[in-house]
């Protein structure tokens, strides 16, 4: 991950005129206005990220809302541009957004997001990652830490955990009904 200053805050248009020029470049904008770049993922990195996705679009198949993968950017109230590895976003929140924001980095807050570290990412980065998340109103951050073998929830109302070595884990509202199967995605985030 590289952090690059501007002289002025990033707009969305650079963005995605740098993501139209760079499109194996997974780019964001912290709350600063500073552009980041990241690299794409690993092979093991995006299988499991795959994997993720596939069981959030499972549930939303079952139950409504709409996920998302970490090519969607997310503007938040504090002025970053986040790209989670998976996001969830109510069916009643989708359909109150305007249809020119679902066309662009819209100006909403996910329901819940999904952070998977890879190898070069430091735990400390991920985890500011995720209190930005839930200061910005995300109602609950998910951390996979296939190194580790962790899985952090935080959670808007301040009801947070740490899961060790866990096969699976009930996330619980918003996502009711859902049953993340955590051993198949770090399974495959360490082939």
């Amino acid at each position: 991950m590289i952090a690059l200053r501007w002289p002025s805050p990033v707009s969305d248009e650079l963005i995605a005129a740098i993501s139209a020029a760079n499109p194996d470049l997974q780019i964001e904008r912290n709350a600063e206005g500073d552009l980041i770049l990241m690299p794409p993922s690993g092979l093991s990195g995006g299988g499991a990220e795959a994997e993720l996705i596939g069981q959030l679009r499972d549930y939303v198949r079952r139950r409504g809302g709409r996920c998302f993968s970490s090519t969607a950017g997310f503007t938040l109230p504090n002025g970053a541009l986040r790209s989670p590895d998976a996001a969830y976003v109510s069916a009643q929140r989708w359909q109150e957004l305007p249809h020119a924001e679902r066309q662009s980095f819209g100006a909403i807050v996910p329901d819940v997001t999904f952070e998977l570290r890879s190898p070069s990412e430091r735990l400390a980065d991920v985890r500011r990652k995720l209190a930005e998340y839930i200061d910005c109103g995300v109602t609950m951050a998910v951390l996979l830490d296939a190194r580790r073998r962790v899985v952090e929830i935080r959670r808007r109302d301040g009801a947070n955990s740490s899961l060790h070595d866990p096969a699976r884990v009930v996330l619980g509202p918003p996502l009711e009904g859902f049953e993340l199967d955590v051993e198949s995605i770090f399974e495959l985030a360490r082939e």
